[in-house]
């Protein structure tokens, strides 16, 4: 049977739990300074710089746990796209009142792209940690316990077919 906490929970504590409470907070802080700088709302600020956080967090996250080459493709298309709409935005004179957002914007992204990087990066070195000691386990449970228990098993088997007088010859089993 699967152990549903080991397969479902137990990653959703260590890779998620961590990056959604840093972009939650990111997000809370950069728009309280928004909303100060810009006077506009914080809930407006909020929905504006909350999905360049979560953009960046998970980019970040990904690219940190995997460090793939597609990934790293993946991850500057990403930033290609965010750069173009910026540039739009910058140069349309209609979206003038966003300016000053932006700049909070492209730090929100870097630095929650940073921080999930760094947290994909302590998950990809946490998981390699298990493999290496699953792997040195199961390397000694092949080349020691297994032949061992093998020994064992013919002593005991030696010990229950044998008559008492000659038990003494099952004792050279636990030699070879």
């Amino acid at each position: 049977m699967m152990n549903v906490w080991a397969v479902y929970v137990q990653p959703i504590g260590q890779l998620l739990l961590p990056i959604a409470i840093v972009t939650i907070l990111l997000s809370v802080v950069a728009a309280f300074v928004a909303a100060a700088v810009t006077r506009q709302g914080e809930g407006l600020m909020l929905l504006y710089l909350s999905p360049f956080a979560w953009l960046g967090g998970v980019t970040g996250m990904i690219a940190g746990a995997s460090q793939q080459a597609i990934v790293g493709a993946f991850v500057t298309g990403m930033l290609t796209v965010v750069t173009g709409l910026f540039s739009f935005i910058f140069a349309k004179d209609a979206l003038a009142e966003w300016r000053p957002v932006l700049a909070m914007a492209v730090v929100l992204l870097s630095v929650s792209a940073v921080i999930g990087l760094s947290l994909g990066g302590i998950s990809k070195k946490s998981w390699e940690a298990y493999e290496r000691d699953r792997q040195t386990w199961n390397t000694q449970f092949e080349k020691v316990q297994v032949p061992a228990l093998a020994v064992h098993r013919r002593y005991e088997y030696c010990r229950t077919r044998i008559s008492p007088a000659n038990i003494a010859q099952c004792d050279t089993l636990l030699t070879k």
